[in-house]
């Protein structure tokens, strides 16, 4: 059973956080989106690129 990580302690996380960080430089902070949905569309795209990366990582 995995433990809870405490509260402002993001280095007790840090595949989540470097994920989040990732996906604000990659996505989020160079794109000015028209609507919610076109952002929702965008960051979808980059998170499932990101989720295969980490997997594909993980596997090697």
């Amino acid at each position: 059973m995995s433990e809870q990580t405490e509260l402002q302690r993001p280095d007790q996380n840090g595949i989540v956080e470097r994920f989040f960080r990732s996906l604000k430089e990659e996505c989020v902070w160079q794109y000015r989106f028209e609507s919610y949905q076109h952002a929702f569309i965008r960051i979808w795209s980059i998170n499932l690129r990101l989720m295969l990366l980490l997997l594909n990582q993980r596997l090697s």
